[in-house]
C-alpha cells in the first residue's frame, strides 16, 4: 500500500457506491487513513499479537482499519455482519478481544448485546453514526473519533517522516510513541525542516559519536568522564575499569547474567532445601495465627 502510495498517490485504489455515485478513495488518501487509523488504535491500546474484531460490509473504512491494525503488528478479526450476536462470543472471548470497529447500528446492538459475556470488550467504534445519537454506553464512539486522535499525532509534527525515521533506525514495527512534552514536536518538526542537510549529518556524527565514548579507546573515555562526569556531575575521579565493566553487564545483561548464577550457583537440591524452609515457616505461621485467633496464644 505504502509503495503504491509513494509511485501513484492519485490512482484509485477503492470504489464505493453510494447514492448510486461511485466515491473513489485514491491510494494517498488510504495511506494517510491508514496512518492515521493506526496512530488512534495504538493509542486506544492495541498492541502486537493483540486482536482487532471488525465487522460490516465492504467498507473502504472497515478495510482501512484492517490494515491498519496488521501496521502495528496486531491481528484483525473480521466477522460476518449476518451472524447472530451470540455467534460472536466466541472468537471474542477466544481471542481475549478488548477493541471492536463495527460498521452501523445493528452491529453497534450485537457488541452491547454480548458486553457482559465478553467483559473485556472495552472500546467500540462504528463508521455510520445513523441512530446512534443518544447512545451513551462507555467505551462506544464514532470512527471519525478514532482517526482524529490518529491525526492529532501525525500533526504535531509537519514535515518530519516518521515512518522512513523508524525504518532508517530499523525499527519498522514501533507500536507506540510516548513523550512527556508533546509542545516540543512542532519546535523540532521545524528545525529539520529548516536545517541543512550537511548540519544534520554533522550533528548526528557527532551525537553517535558522545554517545558511544565510554566504550572506545582511552581518549574517548577521557574526554566523556572529563566532561560530563567531572565538569557536569563533580566526580573527581573514574571508577576502576573493572568496576565499570561490571556496571556495564549488569546494566545491559543483567537478567541473563543472573540466571546463569542462579544455574551454576544454586542447583535444584538447594532450592528444593529453601522451599522445604519456607513451607516450615508458613506452617509455624499459620499454626500461631490459629492460635491468637482462638485466644490460646500469648504475646
Amino acid at each position: 500500500m505504502l509503495d503504491h502510495a509513494a509511485r501513484r498517490p492519485t490512482a484509485p485504489a477503492l470504489r464505493e457506491k453510494e447514492f448510486g455515485i461511485w466515491q473513489t478513495l485514491s491510494w494517498g488518501a488510504l495511506a494517510e487513513l491508514v496512518r492515521s487509523l493506526a496512530g488512534g488504535l495504538a493509542e486506544a491500546g492495541l498492541k502486537r499479537g493483540e486482536h482487532l474484531v471488525v465487522i460490516g460490509e465492504n467498507r473502504p473504512r472497515l478495510y482501512a482499519s484492517m490494515l491498519a491494525a496488521q501496521s502495528l503488528g496486531a491481528i484483525p478479526v473480521p466477522l460476518y455482519q449476518d451472524a447472530a450476536a451470540g455467534e460472536f462470543v466466541f472468537p471474542i472471548t477466544n481471542a481475549e478481544i478488548t477493541l471492536a470497529i463495527v460498521e452501523d447500528q445493528e452491529q453497534v446492538d450485537k457488541m452491547l448485546e454480548v458486553r457482559e459475556q465478553c467483559p473485556g470488550l472495552a472500546r467500540i467504534w462504528f463508521d455510520d453514526p445513523r441512530g446512534l445519537r443518544n447512545y451513551t454506553e462507555p467505551g462506544l464512539a464514532a470512527l471519525d473519533a478514532l482517526i482524529a486522535t490518529g491525526q492529532a499525532f501525525n500533526a504535531a509534527t509537519p514535515g518530519f517522516d516518521w515512518n522512513r525515521y523508524l525504518a532508517q533506525n530499523e525499527l519498522p514495527k514501533v507500536q507506540r510513541i510516548v513523550v512527556t512534552t508533546n509542545t516540543s514536536f512542532p519546535k523540532f518538526a521545524r528545525i529539520y525542516a529548516e536545517t541543512q542537510l550537511a548540519t544534520l549529518k554533522a550533528w548526528q556524527a557527532f551525537h553517535l559519536a558522545d554517545t558511544a565514548s565510554p566504550y572506545l579507546s582511552q581518549r574517548f573515555v577521557d574526554a566523556s568522564f572529563d566532561f560530563r562526569n567531572k565538569t557536569l556531575g563533580g566526580q573527581p575521579e573514574q571508577r576502576p575499569r573493572w568496576k565499570r565493566a561490571v556496571a556495564f553487564v549488569d546494566r545491559t545483561i543483567g537478567e541473563s547474567a543472573g540466571r546463569l548464577y542462579v544455574t551454576r550457583y544454586f542447583p535444584p537440591e538447594a532450592k528444593a532445601k529453601m522451599d522445604a524452609l519456607v513451607a516450615d515457616i508458613q506452617t509455624a505461621l499459620t499454626a500461631r495465627i490459629q492460635e491468637l485467633a482462638e485466644g490460646r496464644g500469648k504475646p
